[in-house]
């Protein structure tokens, strides 16, 4: 089923009452409603020739004895809408039209919006197919949205599926499989930091997000590699140990020598 719209079309009817219409033919100099397609939606007007009883509304046509229902009543005479009008007898005109309440046109200058540079929007609240909106695009590109509970969305499903970060730059994007947000800059999409993801020591971090309380940490094994930390402070009397290269430093038992050599240091320091 479509909804179909075509000119110069009319036939007439003389069903009585609220139900579906039988058409009797296209009036001279017209067509018929068999433009408009079996199962086909239309806009209609059902008019009185002698009386002053009309409808605007949405029909469907049925080939098939020729007939209009009459699916949504947008307005009548007697102002029933939504419900049908009960027309008495007599003929009546059927034509295809184009609804005051659904029409989109211009203001008295010519301008559909009364807002410089406003989006139009459909407000399904008041039924009405144009409406400004509170958003705007300027001529050169720049979206201004309210402070009122703004919402834009910036879902992609992975990484992968991220348009050109050269195309649009500054850009934000939103990678559900890593969890994380993206800007574009320098042809390259960056992650945003965020406070499950540790700052790596290229970005002025440490590389690890906790450490044992009183430990000592240490840079890592390359000049951007993560900090590393020992086990834990050690115990009273420990001293902290070098176990050469390749491996953190741990805490160990004083010996007699080391206990000889940190006296002797302390004597030269005096």
């Amino acid at each position: 089923m479509a909804f179909v719209i075509a000119d110069r079309v009319k036939e007439t009817t003389s069903t009585t009452g609220t139900g579906t219409v039988t058409l009797l033919g296209a009036a001279t100099g017209f067509q018929s409603f068999a433009v408009i397609g079996d199962a086909n939606t239309t806009y209609y007007t059902i008019a009185s020739q002698t009386g002053n009883e009309w409808e605007v509304g949405i029909g469907t046509y049925t080939s098939s004895g020729t007939t209009l229902a009459r699916t949504t009543v947008l307005s009548n005479s007697s102002a029933t809408q939504p419900s049908a009008l009960n027309f008495s007898a007599g003929v009546k005109d059927v034509f295809v039209t184009y609804p005051a309440g659904r029409a989109i046109y211009g203001n008295a200058t010519g301008s559909i919006s009364t807002s410089d540079n406003a989006i139009t929007r459909f407000d399904s609240a008041a039924g009405n197919i144009i409406q400004t909106s509170s958003v705007t695009i300027a001529d050169d590109g720049a979206i201004t949205a309210p402070q009122v509970g703004s919402v834009i969305p910036f879902y992609y499903a992975n990484q992968a599926a991220f348009p050109s970060a050269a195309s649009y730059h500054g850009a934000l994007a939103h990678s559900h499989a890593d969890g994380a947000m993206f800007f574009a800059h320098g042809s390259v999409w960056n992650r945003l930091l965020d406070d499950v993801t540790d700052v790596t020591v290229a970005q002025g971090g440490t590389g690890i997000g906790t450490t044992t309380a009183y430990s000592v940490v240490f840079t890592g094994t390359t000049a951007t590699g993560a900090f590393q930390a020992t086990a834990g402070p050690g115990n009273t009397g420990q001293v902290l140990t070098s176990n050469g290269a390749g491996a953190l430093p741990t805490f160990q038992t004083s010996t007699a020598a080391s206990k000889a050599y940190a006296q002797a240091m302390r004597i030269l320091a005096d």
